[in-house]
């Protein structure tokens, strides 16, 4: 009976990490302008990352996008994307495939007008501070990385 739930439990756990793996099986169309743009800012030619739409848990109203680093799957919120600006989009796509692609943890840090000093900090900056430091975010980012 035991080496059955084994066998059952394995077989389950294998299909289910498959499903995970093919939840993006590329880079939706939607997407790709900013994804095409944040490789070639951080001088790559490609990567494994997957990013696509799926409505995220809302346990936490707050979370918008997910990296997944198992499986390389960036994860957008479709509610969140069609309610966001541009440069909302374009910051939540670069703090993703920041995580995703280069590694990057959450840092904290805020300068003297209450804006994040990094694109990396646990939540996405206000509109007017990414249109106000979005040089200084790519930089920051990508140091190192080129």
């Amino acid at each position: 009976m035991t080496k059955r739930i084994v066998i059952y439990t394995l077989m389950f756990l294998t299909y289910y990490s498959c499903a995970m793996l093919d939840r993006h099986p590329g880079v939706d169309s939607n997407l790709k302008p900013y994804y095409d743009d944040f490789l070639a800012s951080a001088g790559l030619q490609s990567s494994r990352v997957r990013v696509g739409f799926r409505r995220l848990p809302k346990d936490n109203k707050w979370i918008i996008g997910e990296c997944n680093y198992l499986t390389g799957n960036v994860d957008i919120d479709p509610i969140f994307w069609h309610n966001s600006s541009e440069i909302e989009r374009r910051g939540l796509v670069y703090h993703e495939l920041g995580h995703c692609v280069l590694w990057k943890i959450h840092t904290k840090g805020v300068y003297s007008d209450g804006c994040s000093k990094s694109l990396m900090s646990p939540s996405l900056p206000e509109s007017f501070c990414l249109r106000r430091y979005w040089s200084q975010y790519k930089e920051e980012l990508f140091k190192g990385e080129r």
